[in-house]
């Protein structure tokens, strides 16, 4: 059969298809894909999916009539066991195909706790839509919930069983809530949110074990306390899903390891969205990024090198996070040691925390304060260094500061 082969079929994957079609490329598509759904967005899934509020087709990428309307061939329930990057060869079952070029869009899978009791029933993880749908059942019947992990999952799941009359209690290892993608008074101002509707918040806490007979009825946490539950999600983090191409031989370093183009150590083969490490050009070092927004670009990228109109992926990477009424958006990657600078009020839920390295603008978080959040992306992709009273100030115009 020959073409594009994509093995994958989750946001990055889909896009791969789309964009190859909208760059006028007319071999085969061949995505495989080891979900029985079609290809769908993962983000509704710990907020309205979870709530009830959207169906599943909502969230579909595109209809089921759009993958032969553009001629790809969509291969659901495919379990792809192996790369023959030399013969240029996918297996999957007891089935073959051949590739000219080949889109290893495999992402991310879930990381477990490995604590004693942790086989327990009633211990739950979110990453597909099957995993949301298990966890809607089971939370129905819930009355005690503890989430274990503070990131953006773990905190976006607790407002939403928060919602649903769950009582929640958050468990983080770290000392502050999303601590690795939010400055410090964003995490102390969602911890403050949760705090108000009901949810308990237990920082620089770890889970030592869970007790229960054959279900979970307790967390054991490293300070020794043993706090009743009869539900408990697990968020502390993803696995780059990246054996397939380990075993191929590509290079892998936390996810394969590809170039601006999405391109990995073989020249046919790319790797797109969560499973890809590469040198950021905009952040200036090598990172996997979990997000929709990169999932596309690098999609792009890749589709653009095949078509052999290559075109770099060179964005200021954006993410973002709705709890309860607060939408976050955050565009770079904050580090601790940077200057954090507020503008906007925390106490009216409308604010921007922009952080300054060396002087020069890196990152912003702005919890529902869209123009600051537009503008701030633009600026950091600019580079420009701005003094913090500047930012802070209420009465300075943000777009002024795109000029000159």
């Amino acid at each position: 059969m020959a073409g594009v082969v994509i093995i994958g079929a989750g946001q990055a994957g889909a896009q791969a298809a789309i964009s190859l079609r909208q760059m006028k490329y007319e071999g085969e598509i061949t995505i495989l894909g080891d979900e029985s759904h079609l290809p769908y967005e993962r983000p509704p899934l710990s907020k309205a999916f979870l709530l009830g509020e959207q169906p599943i087709e909502k969230s579909f990428l595109r209809s089921e009539d759009f993958y032969p309307d553009q001629n790809i061939n969509l291969i659901r329930n495919a379990k792809v066991q192996s790369i023959d990057v030399g013969a240029k060869i996918v297996r999957y079952g007891d089935k073959e195909l051949s590739y000219d070029d080949l889109i290893i869009a495999t992402g991310t899978r879930a990381r477990e706790i490995s604590v004693p009791g942790s086989d327990l029933e009633g211990i739950a993880y979110l990453r597909t839509v099957d995993d949301a749908l298990a966890l809607q059942a089971m939370a129905e019947n819930a009355k005690s919930v503890a989430v274990i992990g503070g990131g953006y999952i773990g905190m976006e799941t607790a407002s939403s069983l928060r919602k649903m009359g769950c009582e929640v209690t958050v468990f983080e290892f770290l000392d502050r809530m999303m601590a690795r993608g939010v400055a410090p008074q964003v995490s102390e101002f969602f911890t403050k949110v949760h705090q108000d509707k009901g949810v308990t918040i237990q920082v620089s806490t770890g889970v030592t074990a869970f007790e229960g007979d054959t279900a979970v009825e307790a967390v054991v946490t490293s300070n020794g306390d043993r706090v009743d539950v009869d539900l408990v999600i697990v968020g502390i983090g993803a696995v780059a899903n990246d054996e397939l191409a380990q075993q191929a031989g590509l290079e892998c370093t936390n996810g394969v390891v590809v170039d601006e183009f999405s391109r990995t150590s073989d020249a046919n083969v790319y790797a797109v969205g969560d499973v890809a490490y590469t040198d950021n050009l905009s952040l200036g070092y090598g990172i996997r990024l979990e997000s929709v927004h990169n999932a596309i670009a690098q999609s792009k990228a890749a589709a653009s090198a095949i078509v052999e109109q290559p075109k770099a992926y060179n964005e200021v990477p954006w993410f973002w996070t709705q709890q309860y009424d607060y939408r976050l958006q955050m565009a770079g990657v904050p580090m601790d040691d940077d200057e954090f600078v507020l503008r906007g009020s925390l106490e009216e839920g409308k604010f921007a925390v922009f952080a300054l390295r060396d002087g020069v603008l890196k990152a912003v978080n702005a919890c529902n304060s869209a123009q600051e959040y537009v503008v701030g992306m633009r600026l950091i992709g600019m580079k420009k260094s701005i003094a913090p009273e500047v930012l802070s100030d209420p009465s300075t115009n943000m777009k002024d500061l795109l000029k000159g």
